[in-house]
Parts: C-alpha cells; sequence; structure tokens
C-alpha cells in the first residue's frame, strides 16, 4: 500500500454568521462613508438596438449630495424613436449607489429580504470578505425572479468596497412601445465600487446594464433585443487629459456601426 494525501480546503471559522456580518457594515456606514461634499466625474450611457448604437450621451459632471449640474454635454441621437423610457437616465443609475441611497440592502427594511452566506475562492486577498446574497423569492411564484449579490468588505472596519448585482426576469413586466409592440426587461447586471481617501469612503465607479426583449402585444416570440448601458467615474484632481471610462472601447468599437439618419 503506498501512502495517498489529500489537501483539504481551507476552512475559516467566523464568530458572526454571514448576515450579522452584513448588518455590521449597515452600522458602520455612517461613520466610514462621506455622503456630502462635492465630487466630480464622467459619465456616459449607451443605448443598443441588436448591438447596433441607436442613441449615445457623455458628460464631466459635478455633484453635491444628489444635485447634478452638467459641466460639458456631446450627444448623438441618430433614431430617436426607438429610446427606451426606462433606466435611461443618470437618476436611474444612481440609484445602484447602494450606500449612499440606503438601498438594496443597505437598510433595516431590506436587510431580511435576502439570504447571505460567505463566499471564497483561490487565492482570495485576506484583507477583504466576500458574501454572496440571494433575494429571497415568494415560495408560490418559483423561478419568476432571480436576484444575487456579490459583496467585497474590507475586514479590517467593515467597510463595503463593491457590489456585483445581477437581476434576472423569466417574464418581465412590459410595456407600451409602438404599435402592437411591446418590450419587457429580462436582465440588469451592475457594479458600484467605493474608494477610501483618508478616512472616509466615497464612490468611485459605477455601471449598470439593462437588457430588455421585444415582441407583439399577444405573441411571445422576441422580435429584438436591445441593450442599455450606464457608466460613471469619479474624478479626483484636475479633469484628465483622457476620458477616464473602463469600457471606453466598448463604445468606440460600436461606434463604426451606427447607422447614418
Amino acid at each position: 500500500m503506498t501512502e495517498d494525501r489529500v489537501i483539504l480546503q481551507t476552512v475559516t471559522i467566523r464568530s458572526l454568521s454571514a448576515k450579522d456580518f452584513i448588518r455590521k457594515c449597515i452600522e458602520k456606514i455612517s461613520d466610514r462613508y462621506n455622503r456630502a461634499g462635492t465630487w466630480k466625474a464622467f459619465y456616459w450611457r449607451v443605448t443598443r438596438f441588436n448591438e447596433l448604437p441607436t442613441e449615445f450621451f457623455e458628460s464631466y459632471l459635478t455633484g453635491f449630495e444628489n444635485h447634478v449640474t452638467y459641466d460639458s454635454i456631446s450627444e448623438a441621437v441618430h433614431n430617436i424613436e426607438e429610446q427606451i423610457p426606462i433606466y435611461d437616465s443618470l437618476v436611474d443609475a444612481l440609484k445602484f449607489d447602494v450606500v449612499n441611497q440606503s438601498a438594496m440592502f443597505v437598510n433595516p427594511a431590506n436587510l431580511d429580504d435576502w439570504k447571505y452566506e460567505y463566499f471564497y475562492s483561490s487565492g482570495q486577498n485576506e484583507k477583504h470578505v466576500v458574501i454572496e446574497a440571494t433575494m429571497i423569492q415568494n415560495p408560490f411564484q418559483p423561478q419568476v425572479e432571480t436576484n444575487t449579490l456579490k459583496i467585497y468588505i474590507d475586514s479590517n472596519d467593515y467597510g463595503i468596497v463593491r457590489i456585483d448585482f445581477s437581476y434576472r426576469w423569466k417574464d418581465g413586466k412590459r410595456y407600451a412601445w409602438r404599435d402592437d409592440v411591446v418590450f419587457a426587461l429580462s436582465q440588469l447586471d451592475g457594479t458600484v465600487e467605493y474608494q477610501k481617501r483618508e478616512c472616509d469612503y466615497t464612490l468611485q465607479y459605477l455601471t449598470v446594464e439593462t437588457q430588455f426583449k421585444f415582441m407583439r402585444k399577444y405573441n411571445p416570440i422576441v422580435l429584438s433585443n436591445a441593450r442599455l448601458v450606464h457608466e460613471l467615474v469619479t474624478i479626483t484632481g484636475d479633469m484628465p487629459s483622457e476620458k477616464p471610462v473602463v469600457r471606453w472601447n466598448d463604445y468606440l468599437e460600436a461606434k463604426k456601426l451606427v447607422r447614418k439618419p
């Protein structure tokens, strides 16, 4: 017989449950996050129908709490009739600034709507704790909606530094479009990040992407798909010479395909 060694996965024992850990993070928000003061950012959005861009908007922003001033605007609308009137504004995107808006799970009222579990992956930075959350669904309507979060926390001070969110609808609510065509929201994904500057955390990055399906009013066959992307990057110091956007190249490549008005 020969000796066989098996290496077991490392298990970390914590005194707090994942939900209690999140609760402690929420209690620390008032001490850890700077919700006041002026901030600057670069923001852009694009709408694509079947991957063909139909609308584009970009601007440098100056914000104070929930008030925003557009310092510069560049807008290209190639087919205004195809504008989607849901999640199409910066106000909609900023709702996913979870900490500052006290949205999603970051308030006592919604905390119990989610199931929390510690998540570990190989090579994970020991400084951070990662918790996965799944929204508790109505047992009488299974598989209708699937909402999941991945929450990254600085374990040194219980600061939420990043949230990846994903929403799926099997058959979303339908909205009137044109003639007998309707559309439904089928998918929403995004990321919000916070960076610690000196003693406080502030919003650093936000992206939100929504996907829609179009069909006849009384026919489930999908006629076309649309995708609407928002991205916001906060700026420190002087305005950069280049646009500080992570996904900017996604638009630059698609820009070549724009239809002529």
